[in-house]
């Protein structure tokens, strides 16, 4: 007997590190369901432990460019 796979849902968040704690950008109306109040406060704890390593991360891409 096949069952099928479930249904894999992606959550989006755009996050400002630029400033001295990360900030989620406010999506425009129409993107405002590719999250949720629980991932984006998830994903700013994750940013804000990890924020000089996002830095770093950032400077190397930007200057590669």
């Amino acid at each position: 007997m096949f069952t099928s796979l479930p249904k894999i849902a992606y959550l989006e968040v755009k996050i400002d590190i630029s400033g001295p704690k990360p900030m989620d950008l406010r999506p425009a109306r129409d993107e405002r369901m590719k999250t949720t109040s629980k991932h984006t406060k998830r994903a700013l704890k994750l940013c804000g432990d990890n924020l000089e390593i996002l830095r770093a991360g950032a400077e190397k891409y930007y200057a590669a460019q």
